[in-house]
This record gives C-alpha cells, sequence and structure tokens, in this order.
C-alpha cells in the first residue's frame, strides 16, 4: 500500500483525542505541530540524522502530536504497558541527561540491529507493543514482546516480532478495542494506588472500577466526563478510607489480644505465691 504521512498523523490525533474523551489522558499533556510541522529547533533532526532516518521519516515526525508526560511517574500509556515516542528536542529519552542512550531505549531491536532507514517507531516500553511505521512501504509493524515468525531472515528482526499491518486497519481495530473498553483506559485521580496512568486489559482487577464507572456515566454515547471523574475519585478514596479502617481494626484487635494475654500471665504468676509467704 502506498505510503501516506497524513493518514498516519490522523491515526495518531485520533488516537489521543479518543484517551482525551475518554476522561484518561490530559489535553493540555498533548504536544500539538504548527500547521508547518516542527521546526529544526524543536524536533531533533540532528539526532534522526545520526540514526540515518530518512526525509521521509522526518517530515513525519515533523507533523506528528507528542505527549510532553510519556515517561516516568506521571507518564500516560498509550497502550497496554506501551508509552509513546516523543521526538522532540529535551522530551523523554531526548533529554540531555539520556541523549546518549535514546536509541537504545526506543528502538525494538537488539543492540547492533539495524532498522532500514525508512522505519521508525511510534511507541516504546521494555514489553510494549511498538508502532514501527514504515514509510517505505506504507505498513505499520505492530512489534511485540515476542517471536511471531522464527523463519524470519536474522537481518530483519522486525519481521521475528510483528506480522506487518495496513496503518489504517490497525489504528480502527485499535479505536474499535479502546472504545468498546476491551483495552481499558485507567486514570490517575486522589485514592489511586497506581504511579502513572495506565492502559489495562478488561479482565484486570485494575479495570473493573473505570470499566463500570465509563458505563454508568453514559460512554460512549452520552458521556459524562466530569461526573465520571468525581465518581471514580470518589470511590477510589471510600476504598482506600475502608481498607486504612480494616488495618486500623486489626491492629487494635492484635493489641487486645496481646493485653489479654499479658494479663493473663500476669495473673497466674500473682497466684503462685509471692516471697513473704515463706514460714518462720
Amino acid at each position: 500500500m502506498p505510503y501516506d504521512r497524513d493518514v498516519v498523523v490522523s491515526c495518531i490525533k485520533r488516537h489521543y483525542d479518543l484517551l482525551v474523551r475518554m476522561a484518561y489522558l490530559d489535553p493540555d499533556t498533548i504536544l500539538r505541530p504548527p500547521p508547518e510541522g516542527w521546526s529544526d529547533e524543536q524536533l531533533a533532526v540532528d539526532t534522526l540524522q545520526e540514526w540515518k532516518r530518512s526525509d521521509r521519516v522526518t517530515d513525519l515526525l515533523r507533523h506528528l502530536p507528542y505527549l510532553s508526560k510519556n515517561m516516568f511517574d506521571d507518564k500516560y500509556e498509550v497502550y497496554v504497558v506501551t508509552e509513546a515516542c516523543n521526538y522532540l528536542r529535551n522530551y523523554g529519552w531526548l533529554e540531555d541527561a539520556y541523549k546518549k542512550d535514546a536509541i537504545r531505549y526506543m528502538s525494538p531491536c537488539g543492540e547492533g540491529e539495524e532498522i532500514p532507514a525508512g522505519m521508525i517507531p511510534l511507541s516504546q516500553g521494555n514489553e510494549a507493543t511498538v508502532w514501527m511505521i514504515d514509510t517505505d512501504q506504507g505498513i505499520i509493524w505492530p512489534m511485540g514482546p515476542y517471536i511471531v515468525d522464527r523463519s524470519a531472515p536474522e537481518d530483519q528482526p522486525w519481521r521475528r516480532a510483528a506480522k506487518p499491518q495496513e496503518i489504517q486497519q490497525y489504528f480502527d481495530e485499535l479505536y474499535n478495542e479502546i472504545e468498546t473498553l476491551v483495552t481499558v483506559p485507567v486514570p490517575l485521580t486522589r485514592g489511586s494506588y497506581a504511579w502513572y496512568n495506565e492502559m489495562v486489559d478488561h479482565r484486570d482487577n485494575n479495570a473493573q472500577l473505570p470499566k463500570r464507572l465509563l458505563k454508568e456515566y453514559g460512554w460512549p454515547s452520552a458521556f459524562r466526563k466530569a461526573e465520571y471523574l468525581k465518581a471514580l475519585e470518589q470511590e477510589r478514596l471510600d476504598a482506600k478510607q475502608k481498607e486504612t479502617g480494616r488495618k486500623e481494626e486489626a491492629v487494635r484487635k492484635r493489641a487486645q489480644r496481646r493485653f489479654i494475654a499479658v494479663d493473663k500471665t500476669y495473673d497466674l504468676r500473682s497466684k503462685g505465691g509471692s516471697a513473704d509467704s515463706t514460714e518462720k
């Protein structure tokens, strides 16, 4: 299928907009490019040149939106255990502190393995689904952590971990998977136990509360976002308060049992007589 930059850009924008509509992604976290695209001062063009990425790849990255919070504790996952790549200067792995190791962390291929100049990952993570875009063939290789094709040539590692798909079709399926709550966006609120905003499978325990409340508050046709977030936070706070109460009650009961045990021991010893009861 012929490569179309605008298809990729549209799919990523739509994906982020869906996560915003679901009260998961903070819209202020999305860094949107100007109409002419990110400039050389904004996009890490020199790094892309060091990585020998093609002009077509650079052009794609100029027009993509990025997330300002794509790593560490305050990040937003964009799929299950999957973070978004950010190719702007001084963001994510391209911050000065991490830049020298960026390609090792952002590329899903092993050390010493190279990918064609026309390919670029748009997502990252140790066990992520890596959205490897092939701008030469106009396809996506959704690379996972497992080998799916042991017959793939040694010099084509992306083929070992993925089967190629049409870009529009892949993101249409992903959109449907999230919209129908097969994969559930789980946002942070007060009362959360998680460290970051995560995307989880609908069977995961962490998905049960947001999945139920999303439906209760009208998702997808008449979603009441503010009410949903308020209810989600309140139920989490209530659950945490109950958990705290159970722990405090358990501590109180243990202390009470210990007091009774000590009291019984003292009582037994006191009935055993004392030193001044000896006959003279």
